[in-house]
């Protein structure tokens, strides 16, 4: 596309940036001065990104048995969920945020093999399109490193899979539990910032508050649901194209070795 269009006359789309959570990461974390002073190294443990699914490939044989599950959501849909997640702030408009991602993507360390899983549900090979002998992911996991100073040492897990028990696509922000205190008879539970995208999407704090009528803590989640107030991802990234707000767009190099075009696992155009 770019020897026939210029850069700015191209909108590379990713449903999942455009999902109502999604999108909401970037607002929580730089319109909340109590949220960046704690969103790196020092105070987060680790980083968990998952989508799990309940069901199988189903009819989509002939399609997913040469991508599996590592590129048909990790390398695109999840790696940009770490984007949103870990960039720096920018200034200077959507290209900024943009520059910002593929900054972060090129400081994740290459994946030591030791830190990837791959397998493959039991009744993946009677699927109509799929290969006898296929070794075709349909699970896998992951754990990456970011090596700027923001992140340095905290692990990132990235795991996706079909046929699990729930579906679920979520990601966990696990901050570093807190020192024993001496009034208290057990250690403090960690405290969490959740995005859930699917299938009930919001965003929940985790946090630890007294336990009524005892000496003890317990567990309390401070929900913001978007049930109400979702919007159709496609037609709004569709207006935005018309409006020509890049604000969402993948940009030059969005994602190392992404791919563009096919179907993610929910159905929508990928």
């Amino acid at each position: 596309m770019s020897a026939h269009l210029q850069e700015r006359q191209i909108y590379r789309i990713d449903h999942f940036l455009g999902k109502e959570p999604a999108m909401d990461i970037r607002y929580i974390r730089f319109s909340n001065s109590i949220i960046e002073p704690i969103w790196n190294r020092d105070r987060v443990e680790a980083v968990q990104i998952t989508m799990a699914e309940n069901f199988g490939v189903e009819d989509r044989g002939h399609f997913y048995d040469p991508v599996g599950a590592l590129r048909d959501v990790v390398q695109n849909h999840l790696l940009q969920l770490i984007g949103l997640i870990a960039a720096e702030p920018s200034s200077g408009g959507p290209d900024g945020f943009r520059d910002k991602r593929v900054e972060l993507f090129k400081s994740i360390r290459p994946v030591d093999p030791k830190h990837y899983v791959r397998g493959q549900y039991a009744d993946h090979l009677d699927v109509e399109g799929v290969a006898p002998d296929s070794q075709t992911e349909t699970f896998t996991a992951l754990k990456l490193y970011v090596d700027n100073w923001r992140w340095s040492g905290v692990p990132f897990f990235i795991r996706a899979g079909k046929t699990l028990p729930l579906r679920a696509t979520e990601i966990r922000v696990i901050f570093k539990r807190p020192p024993a205190l001496p009034f208290l008879p057990k250690i403090n539970e960690q405290n969490e910032f959740i995005v859930r995208i699917d299938p009930s999407p919001g965003v929940d704090f985790v946090l630890q508050a007294k336990e009524s009528g005892a000496d003890a803590t317990r567990t309390v989640n401070l929900c913001l649901v978007f049930s109400d107030e979702m919007t159709e991802v496609q037609r709004r990234e569709l207006g935005d194209v018309a409006r020509a707000n890049r604000g969402a767009s993948g940009g030059t190099g969005g994602v190392p070795g992404g791919q563009t075009g096919g179907h993610g696992s929910d159905g929508s155009a990928g």
